[in-house]
């Protein structure tokens, strides 16, 4: 008897650890301010769609308030219903590319768009092959 207590009291002690160490590995994750968001985005830009050193700037300033904002709209969201967060989100989305579409080139915007449409149906695909493998 006592070492069936014992064994379970192990067991309900390593799953606590366990999923304590799980949680907290999330929660040791440095949040990117704002401009380290910015640089991201602006970099990947450069990289993929060979952006001018003045394109860059506008896309860095564009990125860095769009970051900023979603940062500060963050909190105030969190108040909000699930679907009018989503609304608001897929808002932001919207005038953002609008604004970027204004600083690039045609030839950008479609490789841009091609590129967005090449991680979609990766992305696809991906779901397609754990829905198959479950």
């Amino acid at each position: 008897m006592k070492k069936n207590l014992l064994a379970i009291a192990v067991i309900i002690i390593t799953f606590l650890f366990v999923s304590e160490s799980s949680y907290s590995q999330n929660a040791d994750k440095p949040k990117k301010t704002p401009e380290e968001m910015a640089s991201k985005i602006a970099d990947k830009m450069k990289d993929k769609l060979a952006l001018s050193d003045e394109q860059y700037k506008q896309v860095y300033t564009l990125a860095l308030t769009h970051s900023q904002n979603r940062i500060n709209n963050k909190e105030n969201l969190k108040t909000t219903d699930k679907e009018s967060r989503k609304q608001l989100n897929k808002q932001s989305r919207q005038e953002f590319r609008k604004q970027l579409e204004s600083i690039l080139s045609q030839e950008q915007i479609a490789k841009m768009k091609q590129n967005r449409e090449m991680r979609k149906h990766q992305k696809g695909d991906k779901k397609k092959n754990k829905k198959q493998t479950k």
